[in-house]
């Protein structure tokens, strides 16, 4: 299953689901901080706000 991560802050809800074999294609986080750290964490950069 493909998903998306909106308000994704640290990203606890991307980590259960990729655990689960799934897999993010958009993700949206309106933080700076956050944001960056969500890159580092998955390699995806978030969108600011939806």
């Amino acid at each position: 299953m493909r998903f998306i991560d909106l308000f994704a802050g640290l990203g606890g809800f991307h980590l259960a689901l990729r655990q689960l074999g799934h897999e993010c294609v958009f993700a949206s986080e309106i933080d700076g901080t956050l944001s960056d750290l969500y890159l580092k964490n998955f390699g995806i950069k978030p969108e600011g706000d939806i």
